[in-house]
C-alpha cells in the first residue's frame, strides 16, 4: 500500500521544483548565491509563492562563511559553513502594502532546501529550542559543512562551536535532518545561553597554544585574568589577522599581551588593566562602553572577557599600530 504521507511529500517536492525551475545554489571561491543558469552566483535571495498557501511568499537567502577554526578538522583551511535561511511572509493585501511574518511548515521549507541544495547527507537543521511548535515556524536555518568550493557536505565534529552560529535565538538545538526533514538525532543543544558565552566554556572550538603567566594570588585578578586567557586563545577571537602569543602577568593588576600580525608578521605589545576580584564581588565596577554606549557594570570574569576581546578586534590593524607597541617577535 502506498503510503500517503510520501505521495503527499512528493507532490510538495514536485510543486516547489516547478517554482524553482532553473534556480540552484553556486559557489565561486568564498562567494555564494542563486543562480538561474548562470556558472556564476547572480542573487543572493530568491522568491516564490508558496506551493501551500497562495497567499504566503517564500524567500529564499544564503550565505558563506569560513570555520575551520571552530572545530578540530583534519585540514581546517578550507572548511566553509554553507547556510541556507527559507523563511515566509504573507502577500500584502491591495491597499496596504504590507507584509507579515507567517507560519511555514517545515516540509515546505525542506522541499526548498532539497531543490537548492540537493546534498541530503550531514545537513543540519538550527532551532530554537524553546521553540513550542516542530513542524511550523516563520524561519528556518539549514546548514552544511563543505571542505573548499566542492565535494559532498562533511560531518561536524563533536567540537564544533555551534554557538558561534546560532543565529538569532536565545539558545540553540542542532538536529541532523534527512531528506523529508526528519530530525535523525540532536547533534547540539543549549537551551539557554548565558549573557556573555564564551565558546571555552564549553570547550569548543580550536585552540592556540599560547604562553601565559599568572599572577599569584597577593595580586587579587585571578578569575578576571584566568577567564581572559583561555579566551583569548580561541583562534578566531582577535579575528583571521592576529594571533596571541603571550599574555603575561607584569606588576599589580597588570598584564601584557603580545600578539602577531599574521599578514605582516609584525609583533605588538599592550598592556592591560584586569579587573581585580573584590570588583567582581562588589558589584558596582564599571566597564567602560564602547564608542557611543553607556558604562556595563562588571557581574563576571566571563563578561570582562568578552568586553575585551571586542574591544581588541575593533582595532583592527590601524587600532593595534596606534595603541599598541612594536615589539621584536619570539
Amino acid at each position: 500500500m502506498t503510503d500517503p504521507t510520501c505521495h503527499r511529500l512528493d507532490h510538495l517536492r514536485h510543486a516547489v521544483s516547478s517554482r524553482l525551475a532553473g534556480w540552484r545554489i553556486v559557489t565561486d571561491g568564498d562567494t555564494v548565491g542563486f543562480t538561474d543558469g548562470q556558472p556564476t552566483p547572480v542573487s543572493a535571495t530568491v522568491s516564490k509563492s508558496s506551493a501551500i498557501d497562495s497567499g504566503r511568499e517564500i524567500r529564499a537567502e544564503v550565505g558563506l562563511r569560513r570555520v575551520g577554526d571552530d572545530g578540530s578538522f583534519p585540514d581546517s583551511s578550507s572548511i566553509k559553513m554553507l547556510r541556507l535561511t527559507i523563511s515566509s511572509t504573507t502577500v500584502p493585501s491591495t491597499g496596504t502594502g504590507r507584509s507579515l511574518v507567517g507560519g511555514l511548515r517545515v516540509d515546505e521549507a525542506t522541499a526548498w532546501r532539497n531543490h537548492l541544495l540537493p546534498q541530503f547527507d550531514e545537513c543540519y537543521l538550527l532551532e530554537d529550542p524553546e521553540q513550542a511548535n516542530a513542524r511550523m515556524s516563520p524561519v528556518w536555518y539549514f546548514a552544511i559543512l563543505l571542505r573548499g568550493s566542492g565535494g559532498p557536505p562533511i560531518a561536524a565534529p563533536q567540537d564544533f562551536d555551534w554557538a558561534a552560529h546560532r543565529v538569532r535565538y536565545r539558545g540553540l538545538r542542532v538536529s541532523l535532518i534527512d531528506r523529508d526533514g526528519t530530525r535523525v538525532r540532536t547533534i547540539y543543544e543549549n537551551p539557554r545561553f548565558p549573557a556573555y558565552y564564551l565558546p571555552y566554556t564549553e570547550s569548543r572550538g580550536t585552540y592556540w597554544d599560547i604562553q601565559v603567566r599568572e599572577p599569584p594570588a597577593h595580586a587579587g585578578i585571578g578569575r578576571g585574568f584566568g577567564a581572559l586567557s583561555k579566551a583569548i586563545a580561541r583562534r578566531a577571537a582577535l579575528g583571521a589577522d592576529f594571533r596571541p602569543l603571550a599574555l603575561n602577568w607584569q606588576e599589580a593588576r597588570t598584564a601584557e599581551l603580545l600578539l602577531r600580525d599574521e599578514s605582516t608578521q609584525s609583533c605588538y605589545r599592550m598592556e592591560l588593566t584586569i579587573p581585580g576580584d573584590d570588583d567582581l564581588d562588589s558589584g558596582t565596577y564599571l566597564l567602560p562602553g564602547g564608542l557611543g554606549d553607556p558604562p556595563a557594570r562588571l557581574v563576571s570574569p566571563v563578561q570582562y572577557a568578552a568586553g575585551e576581546l571586542a574591544r581588541l578586534r575593533g582595532y583592527g590593524r590601524s587600532g593595534m599600530e596606534l595603541w599598541g607597541h612594536s615589539s621584536p617577535c619570539p
